[in-house]
């Protein structure tokens, strides 16, 4: 205490109240989170899970859509084949201009030859069969229908320029033409004075990756009559 203060007497007492340290809010503590806060992080939680379902749909949705437009082209290829013709289709076999044969007879009537042959099952008859190919792809020809209604084919050979070669498939240009020479029997003539002709030989050949049997035109009509005394 200074001497100022001991001849004054005591200090007077304040009693005026000290101010209150005022209350800072600082929000719930960091281990608990609001219920708003809790709501945001499962949110957060959940996000993700469902972007990936949603990606999930979406992929499967356009998958089955390109299936099914895959689908419908296919049918539609299908019908669109099935209802056009190709060219294979109309591509047409001729007949070759070489004629002849073993012994036989020539008859004409009405414009048309006829080679006509004894109908005679102990006898073989040989005749030049001639495929032109007119159209402008290769063809390739694979056999001869050899049952006939009234012959059957024994044998069937190809003409080359040097010769004749037992019949394998071969494949004839565009524009040109095979000689096939090809040995025949003849079935029982039905009836005593009976005939019988043909106009064209079944063909399986194959243009344009198209297999297929067609009936080719011979050069001249072949004809089987039968020798009896009384015809």
């Amino acid at each position: 205490m200074t001497d100022a203060q001991a001849d004054n007497g005591p200090l007077p007492h304040d009693d005026t109240p000290e101010p209150a340290t005022p209350e800072i809010d600082f929000g719930p503590s960091s281990h608990e989170a609001s219920p708003q806060e809790a709501s945001s992080r499962q949110g957060r939680r959940i996000r993700p899970r469902t972007l990936l379902i949603g990606a999930i749909v979406v992929v499967l949705t356009l998958a089955g859509a390109v299936a099914v437009r895959q689908v419908t082209a296919a049918r539609q290829a299908q019908q669109s084949q099935q209802s056009t013709p190709t060219e294979a289709d109309g591509y047409r076999l001729a007949a070759g201009s070489l004629s002849g044969g073993s012994q036989h007879e020539e008859h004409r009537a009405g414009g048309v030859t006829e080679l006509r042959f004894t109908w005679d099952p102990a006898v073989l008859h040989r005749f030049y069969f001639p495929i032109a190919n007119p159209g402008p792809h290769p063809v390739r020809i694979e056999e001869l229908r050899r049952d006939l209604d009234s012959f059957t084919i024994v044998d069937v050979h190809v003409m080359f320029p040097g010769g004749k070669q037992p019949f394998q498939p071969v494949v004839i240009a565009a524009g040109g033409d095979l000689n096939l020479v090809l040995t025949v029997r003849t079935d029982e003539p039905p009836a005593p004075c009976a005939r019988t002709w043909v106009e064209s030989l079944p063909v399986r050949y194959t243009v344009l990756g198209v297999s297929r049997w067609e009936p080719v035109p011979t050069p001249r009509v072949i004809g089987f009559a039968s020798t009896a005394k009384d015809c």
